[in-house]
């Protein structure tokens, strides 16, 4: 959930439960609060959304809007430490995408993130310092790599709008009539409804 840090919870759990058992227990509640993010943006629509996420955060997620890439794209942000995990979470529900493919992306993606994050945490209530803070270490590290990397890719599409709208037409041109996975519905799109519902969880 947007609301609650992912982070400071994974190291609590690590720390009180170990690796295995904080790692699963994670796990377990990001499933459960991606089902609910997912069924109440479905329900809600952009109501929700504008709630916790401005214009300009959920516009930082263009690529959603190329049905040929939402899966594999998606799934490769939530496996890098260090992007917009929560945004992601509430503009995937807003798509046509199923509710259990988005609940089971973002879920194995989280993995890495939370491992890291509840290994050391485990390290450190073992009193192992030194696995601990190396730990820490390549989890920030890839944290910063991350983060640089998605800024830089959203600063070149904020630089080069009309190449990404480009690739987005020849995209749905190129997908035909074939179905597609999810087409992306901003909430402040223009051509978007202003109360839009969206549809239930099958």
């Amino acid at each position: 959930m947007a609301v609650l840090p992912g982070e400071p919870v994974e190291l609590a759990a690590g720390y009180l439960f170990g690796f295995w058992e904080g790692t699963a227990l994670c796990l377990a509640g990001a499933l459960a609060g991606t089902l609910a993010v997912v069924a109440l943006v479905k329900t809600l629509g952009t109501r929700l959304v504008g709630l916790f996420f401005t214009r300009e955060q959920m516009g930082s997620v263009p690529w959603l809007k190329d049905p040929t890439r939402l899966e594999a794209v998606m799934f490769a942000v939530f496996l890098i430490p260090g992007t917009p995990k929560d945004v992601l979470t509430y503009a995937a529900a807003l798509t046509s995408c199923p509710w259990w493919k988005i609940a089971a992306i973002t879920t194995i993606g989280r993995i890495p993130s939370v491992a890291s994050s509840t290994l050391a945490a485990g390290f450190a209530a073992e009193g192992n310092w030194i696995l601990a803070a190396i730990t820490f270490a390549i989890a920030a590290a890839l944290a910063i790599a991350g983060g640089a990397l998605y800024a830089r890719r959203r600063s070149g599409h904020e630089a080069h709008p009309h190449r990404s709208s480009r690739r987005s037409s020849q995209a749905g041109e190129d997908a035909g009539s074939l179905p597609t996975s999810a087409t992306l519905r901003l909430p402040w799109d223009s051509t978007a409804p202003e109360d839009n519902g969206g549809s239930r969880p099958k």
